[in-house]
């Protein structure tokens, strides 16, 4: 019994080392900020990231930026995560209040975090990362420069690979 369980350490071993191979090799095709985002955002990856990652094209070299009314139009899921205070100034300041606040719930583990994002210059906040037109990362971030007022937010540009 215990030679089973040690061979099935060894394949728990040797599939985790199998993981870490393949996310260091698909985020060696990003670049450096952008692999710090990705480890931030996914500490431990397992073998879904590694198929959802894989596919992960990157649009653009750098950062771009783009309208807040343009992301307005595809991330209204970001503001009903919001806490109710947030949620209302949003929703009043871009939706003339049309956003339907029962379907609003909190997401955000630190919601505090959000006000005081927004209270900090918009040139120091990293790049959100945009997935086929919706703020994957950085959500936050998004928030904040809604608060503040900002015409745009700083995004990595990045789509899904077809496959055939």
């Amino acid at each position: 019994m215990n030679i089973e369980n040690l061979n099935f350490n060894n394949v728990s071993e040797d599939k985790q080392k199998s993981i870490k191979d393949a996310w260091e090799k698909i985020l060696s095709r990003f670049p450096e900020k952008l692999q710090e985002e990705f480890r931030i955002e996914r500490p431990e990856p397992d073998q879904d990231d590694i198929e959802m990652f894989r596919s992960l094209v990157l649009l653009e070299s750098n950062p771009v930026e783009i309208s807040i009314e343009k992301l307005l139009e595809t991330n209204k899921d970001v503001i009903y995560r919001t806490p109710p205070d947030v949620f209302e100034e949003i929703n009043k300041k871009y939706y003339k209040n049309e956003l339907d606040k029962e379907k609003c719930h909190v997401h955000e583990i630190k919601p505090e975090r959000l006000r005081d994002f927004s209270k900090m210059p918009a040139e120091t906040a990293d790049p959100s990362v945009l997935l086929d037109k919706e703020i994957w990362f950085g959500t936050g971030r998004f928030v904040a420069a809604l608060l503040r007022g900002d015409k745009y937010l700083r995004v990595w540009k990045l789509t899904r690979k077809l496959t055939k």
